[in-house]
């Protein structure tokens, strides 16, 4: 069996709040898209050996992916994702048929080229509505971060940084980055050196700014893990004063925005989120699925094409 799946997804709701927010909404999505070249059974190329290959297919997977940016009673005026390693022949032209325009930052060794394709490079992507918003500049980062010797190096992470305009409103930036992957305290350190000099460079813009991540940092310790939570820690005590989308509405973090089986370990994780700047503020978030509806092979599943879920919040300023 192959190509595009008609799949039924899980069911999604919006939750919203009463604020006293005016003006023009922002709808912001942030997805983790799963590469196609980290998406194989075999633990070194993805481990999801619980999933259907069918279901990790990207034959499968790619026009899903869409549709969950897409279904959601509103399109989004910006979209931030992760892990993508199908930018030109997919995201590229079939968004830019849906009115939007986009930019990608390749990871600089994209562990996809030790997968299946070799050709497959992942890394970060912006998207932005041209209806709505209109881009005034942007930026490309490779993180840097003290080695053990104490000289500065370069990480294989990114980010894309972007200005952009919105009528009747302030310019702002946003920000799309995917921190260090390895789960220690020493890339918990990593994160966090990552993270501050996201925000120290968003900072020195002195304007509002929305951030998409994911940050592969859970927001408190929670006895899983044997090191401390710090990054979340950091950007939220930064003197950007960013707040999150999904805790101003729903008053805590989601309880997950993953959860898939790599062999016999489990991961169910908080570690994706929207951030933003004090001018603004949060009105509504979607929720994720009901725990009950997620299936014994967690994600990807027929259910949903990645292993991490995506984001959506509407954003308005602050009277």
């Amino acid at each position: 069996m192959s190509g595009e799946s008609s799949a039924s997804f899980f069911r999604r709701e919006w939750r919203s709040r009463e604020t006293e927010s005016g003006g023009k909404s922002l709808v912001v999505a942030q997805f983790n898209v799963l590469a196609d070249g980290l998406s194989g059974m075999d633990v070194n190329k993805g481990g999801f050996c619980m999933s259907s290959p069918v279901c990790l297919a990207w034959e499968h997977r790619r026009q899903k992916l869409v549709d969950e940016i897409m279904r959601h009673g509103v399109q989004p005026d910006i979209v931030a994702l992760q892990e993508v390693d199908h930018f030109h022949d997919w995201f590229e032209p079939v968004l830019g048929r849906m009115g939007y325009d986009g930019i990608f930052l390749p990871k600089p060794d994209s562990p996809c080229r030790r997968s299946m394709d070799p050709s497959l490079q992942d890394g970060c992507a912006l998207f932005w509505r041209r209806e709505t918003v209109k881009l005034k500049e942007s930026e490309m980062v490779n993180y840097e971060v003290l080695g053990h010797d104490k000289n500065p190096m370069k990480t294989n992470q990114v980010a894309i940084l972007a200005e952009f305009e919105q009528e009747g409103v302030t310019p702002f930036w946003f920000a799309v980055t995917h921190l260090h992957a390895k789960k220690s305290e020493e890339g918990e350190k990593v994160r966090c050196q990552q993270i501050q000099q996201l925000l120290d460079r968003l900072l020195s813009k002195r304007s509002p700014c929305l951030l998409a991540m994911d940050m592969n940092a859970a927001p408190k310790s929670n006895g899983l893990a044997s090191y401390p939570a710090l990054a979340y820690e950091a950007a939220r005590k930064h003197p950007l004063g960013l707040s999150s989308a999904y805790e101003e509405v729903m008053g805590e973090e989601p309880p997950f925005t993953t959860w898939k089986l790599r062999g016999e370990v489990e991961a169910k994780h908080t570690i994706d989120y929207i951030f933003m700047t004090g001018e603004l503020e949060a009105t509504r978030v979607l929720e994720l699925p009901d725990e009950g509806e997620v299936g014994p092979e967690r994600l990807p599943s027929w259910s949903y094409p990645s292993d991490h879920f995506a984001l959506l919040a509407e954003i308005r300023r602050r009277r």
